[in-house]
């Protein structure tokens, strides 16, 4: 169950004997794309073809380049209540997850749910505000978790421009007819028109001199292009 403002797709991240998954892409109009990955692993020993494949669906995540976050029963305790199997952890370390829930997730008192993200994802605050609480119709708690989708950082231009409106039209004038423009007449047509484009400048850097802005760029601006590109837009 997800808003209608946002596009849920399934993502391959490929198939394993030793755990299953299903992963979905999110993405919408105003937030970045992320990869959300359930994972169901049976009880059992830890073993080296859980953690190949592991790393394998974390390599195959990886490689679609968006933020992720892994959640699920991993079935992965350690020997000690609350700790993880050693072999989970030294794949969690590779790959800089960071696994965000801090207690018992089952009613023997061990650890058995976990949530994951990146590290370099915590800036962004990509899952927060996770909770454990035990519900009466399973032997495992129930774990929430706010899942952050942040804005992308917005597109923007610097420019330059002249305050022309607010010239003072008769000063303006006054210095074009004091200029060289009425002095140099002896000049051919390419240096006048030379003399003329460095003496404009001259006197438009007196009465409106260059100024930097900047704005944000729209998704589909399309301000400065011709009729006939933004014909070819639509």
């Amino acid at each position: 169950m997800y808003r209608d403002t946002i596009k849920a797709t399934t993502v391959d991240v490929g198939n394993y004997t030793e755990f299953e998954s299903v992963a979905v892409k999110l993405t919408g109009r105003h937030f970045k794309a992320s990869v959300v990955v359930c994972v169901y692993r049976p009880p059992g020993t830890v073993t080296s073809t859980f953690t190949d494949q592991l790393s394998d669906m974390v390599d195959q995540i990886m490689l679609l380049g968006n933020r992720l976050a892994v959640g699920g029963d991993f079935n992965v305790p350690g020997d000690v209540a609350g700790q993880l199997d050693p072999h989970a952890i030294d794949v969690l370390t590779q790959y800089g997850l960071r696994q965000h829930v801090t207690g018992p997730t089952h009613i023997s008192g061990i650890t058995l749910d976990l949530i994951l993200s990146r590290n370099k994802q915590i800036s962004e605050q990509l899952v927060s505000k996770v909770a454990v609480q035990s519900v009466c119709f399973s032997d495992h708690h129930l774990l929430t978790c706010r899942l952050g989708l942040p804005l992308p950082q917005p597109v923007t231009m610097t420019y330059t421009y002249r305050s022309l409106r607010k010239i003072d039209t008769t000063a303006f004038s006054v210095d074009i007819l004091q200029s060289r423009l009425y002095d140099e007449l002896e000049l051919d047509a390419d240096g006048y028109a030379d003399l003329f484009d460095a003496e404009v400048k001259r006197v438009l850097d007196i009465h409106a001199p260059l100024r930097t802005g900047r704005r944000r760029c729209g998704q589909h601006d399309s301000r400065h292009l011709s009729d006939e590109a933004r014909q070819a837009k639509q």
